[in-house]
């Protein structure tokens, strides 16, 4: 225990630095941009030729963030801000190199949404309460393709682009430049009635030149979407409320579906729902829905499994996405108290897969209730399952903003059981409850972050010990340091149905330190633009003070993980990456564990394994056509050997779409009578963009550790601002010969690529203003 105290007292400092730090930290340079009112609209088109535009202050003089971020941007931008009653304007002018030419651009895809590492684009990034907190953020590609997503945590997690919401777009391509002109509705974005400053970035990728460039002066460790960074817009005029907001968007779905395995004929349904999002005011919105559809959700990318505990797998669905920051970011990564894929889907154990879950209903409101103070309700009510009867899902959420940009918390997440799988029933046989506090730590010159927590779960009438989770955690960044440590512990009979907390009863502290350089001899800086090295380190010691070893000693404080990996890595100018690797790993099964999870001859129990290994990771020069990274590691695994490969390879038909394929494969060779095998998982796939409006995508995934072939295709006709058609066909395969028992004794051999089960999904979608 003497580890664990002094790793706190390391923490505590920390802590007390960081917010020593955080209460003398200067502002930044003030940057200032004016925007002007029009009393005429603004034709979109990408020729800034409306007198508002002639007359507008423009942001230039961008700074270069990448590669270095010391002086002014090779390439040229400007912005310009105006705005009327209804609407925000942005015009972006991104100039290019001489004789680059009129499509002479890097984009992959003209789907909306597009991942931005891959694309030249413009962005711009709104502060509209001026909290250094949350925002909203609206970029484009020379080709005139969306994106738009929120920013929460200050930015420190980049773009939430799973936000949807109406805005408007058109560009124009010059043989020296492109023009982007956008026109944002103020009844999308949250703000607060009566002001008249925000703070707001721009943001240029250039990577054709290789170069990105921001408005105001940020540090090239940072995200361009980090907040402590932006400038002040100032309105010529206070804003008005947007007054009354209410969108309506109703589906109609039919389907198909056919299931081979539990020999059930192919069963024709249809469904009509509908999700409604209301301002109850400018800054605080309320989305209900009504028998949501998630048929049109890619399906998952399927992962091989070589630990003791459950994979996380991340959520897809809409509903539960959008300004999800206040729900799925509550604890920290492996002590989740709320995972909304808990909602909605089981897990089949028979095929192995897992399975949609129909929801009845359900409601989040969230946002600002004034400029301390967030809030966020969430509850959803699901049909039964094969294993549950109909259950109630609730999470409340209140957070207050403290300091500059910390925030402290409360939650509490409620499931409760509503009769058996069998029938409803008002007296509930189940309940299970999380509550908790947390301090979010954010500097204002976002160098240090943190978060601390204490949870404390609930289960039905259980009076058992050690229901508490807690933990400490805080990173300092610089480009040329960076440190991560934390404090976890988690009582073994802590359980929140509702999260993500595959281990229990264990004391868990990391601390990884990481040591930057950057090249200042002019001809090594032309190749590498930074290297560097560092440790992760992790121990996990027991908690549990009922497990004991096999001879019923009880195990106390016993070392049970450790994790001590070394590595050194180079990113070069032209953005290819390498990193060397080697650790050594210790492991104490008080479980028996067959290290391939194939069903072989398990480890005893009681035994500890320590084991070494060495790899590499290479990823290619991500503006190239073709574009690969490459994994290979090798080394000693428990009482054996394991060779793992990983490939990923793309080839970009820009800007219409790409063609990859992606693969791992882990070789383990453990000595006899235990089991040795081979695990692929390997899957091809394809992503076009016809135009703006049609999109199809098609990816098949071979598992052998699941025996399963997964094929799902989707296409989807965007015909009206955020109102689609999709059609969606689903298929899943046996990889080989498998017997499976059923219920009763029955017992059927499925051969290789038999079809396990089948579904065709036709859905259409509305987005309607009131």
């Amino acid at each position: 225990m003497k580890r664990v105290f002094y790793a706190f007292f390391c923490l505590k400092s920390l802590f007390l630095f960081a917010q020593a730090e955080n209460n003398l930290s200067k502002p930044t340079e003030k940057y200032h941009l004016s925007a002007k009112k029009t009393a005429s609209a603004i034709l979109l088109d990408g020729v800034l030729d409306e007198q508002m535009w002639l007359q507008a202050e423009v942001a230039k003089d961008f700074w270069q963030k990448f590669p270095f971020d010391s002086s002014f941007a090779k390439i040229k931008t400007e912005a310009r801000i105006a705005y009327d009653k209804d609407f925000i304007y942005v015009a972006i002018t991104c100039y290019h190199a001489e004789n680059q030419g009129l499509n002479q651009y890097l984009a992959t895809t003209l789907k909306r949404d597009f991942e931005p590492e891959t694309n030249d684009m413009a962005a711009v990034y709104f502060d509209t309460f001026l909290d250094q907190t949350n925002g909203f953020a609206f970029g484009t590609t020379p080709y005139g393709v969306q994106r738009e997503g929120l920013v929460a945590n200050g930015g420190s997690d980049g773009v939430f682009a799973e936000w949807d919401n109406k805005w408007y777009l058109e560009t124009k391509r010059y043989e020296d430049k492109w023009i982007a002109e956008m026109a944002i509705p103020f009844k999308s974005l949250r703000f607060k009635a009566g002001s008249q400053q925000w703070r707001i970035q721009f943001y240029r990728q250039d990577l054709k030149n290789n170069e990105q460039s921001t408005w105001t002066k940020a540090p090239r460790n940072f995200g361009p979407a980090v907040m402590s960074f932006y400038g002040d817009l100032d309105f010529e005029e206070p804003l008005s409320a947007t007054g009354s907001n209410v969108s309506l968007i109703p589906y109609l779905a039919g389907n198909a579906n056919t299931d081979w395995i539990n020999e059930q004929p192919t069963k024709y349904e249809g469904s009509l729902g509908l999700d409604a999002k209301v301002a109850v005011t400018s800054s605080l919105n309320l989305d209900l829905t009504v028998n949501p559809d998630f048929s049109n959700v890619e399906a998952d990318v399927q992962q091989s499994n070589l630990s003791r505990f459950e994979l996380f797998f991340p959520e897809r669905r809409q509903f539960f996405l959008e300004n999800s920051d206040m729900f799925a970011q509550i604890g920290y990564p492996g002590i989740r108290p709320f995972f909304s894929r808990r909602i909605g889907i089981y897990y089949d154990e028979q095929q192995g897969l897992y399975r949609q879950n129909k929801i009845l209903f359900g409601a989040r409101l969230s946002g600002k209730v004034d400029e301390n103070w967030r809030l966020g309700l969430l509850t959803m009510q699901s049909q039964k399952t094969p294993t549950e009867g109909t259950t109630n899902y609730s999470v409340a959420v209140l957070q207050r903003k403290v300091f500059t940009r910390s925030n402290v918390s409360a939650f509490v997440v409620n499931k409760q059981v509503f009769g058996d799988e069998k029938g409803f029933s008002w007296r509930s046989p189940h309940a299970n409850r999380v509550v908790g506090v947390e301090y979010g730590l954010f500097s204002k010159n976002n160098k240090w972050n943190g978060d601390f927590f204490v949870h404390r779960s609930f289960t039905d009438d259980d009076q058992k010990p050690n229901q508490m989770a807690a933990a400490g955690f805080i990173a300092y960044d610089t480009p040329a340091f960076a440190l991560e440590t934390a404090l976890n512990y988690v009582g073994e009979n802590y359980n929140p149905e509702v999260g993500f907390a595959p281990r229990k009863g264990y004391i868990q502290h990391f601390i990884n330190p990481r040591w930057g350089y950057f090249p200042k001899n002019p001809k090594i800086s032309k190749v590498i633009n930074n290297h560097g090295f560092g440790f992760n380190n992790v121990l996990i010691i027991n908690a549990n003070s009922q497990l004991t070893d096999t001879a019923g000693i009880t195990l106390g404080n016993k070392l049970i993980d450790r994790e001590s990996i070394i590595f050194y890595y180079f990113n070069f100018l032209n953005t290819t990456q390498f990193n060397v690797y080697a650790g050594n790993f210790y492991t104490y099964l008080f479980n028996a564990f067959d290290p391939t999870n194939n069903g072989g001859l398990a480890l005893p129990a009681g035994g500890g394994y320590a084991y070494s290994f060495a790899g590499f990771e290479f990823q290619s020069n991500n503006r190239k056509s073709f574009v690969y990274t490459l994994n290979g590691e090798y080394g000693s695994y428990f009482n054996g050997n394991l060779l793992f490969g990983r490939f990923e390879a793309g080839y970009r038909m820009q800007p219409y779409g790409t063609f990859s394929v992606s693969g791992t494969i882990s070789d383990i060779k453990l000595p006899k009578p235990y089991n040795s095998t081979t695990l692929l998982l390997i899957g091809p796939r394809v992503d076009l963009s016809f135009n703006r409006k049609l999109f199809w995508t098609t990816f098949l995934q071979y598992n052998s550790q699941i025996n399963n072939i997964n094929v799902n295709s989707r296409l989807q006709w965007r015909f009206k601002p955020v109102s689609d058609v999709f059609f969606v066909y689903t298929d899943n395969y046996f990889a080989s010969d498998e017997t499976i028992k059923f219920s009763g004794g029955r017992e059927t051999l499925f051969r290789a690529y038999q079809p396990k089960n089948r579904a065709f999904v036709l859905k259409i979608t509305y987005w309607l203003n009131l």
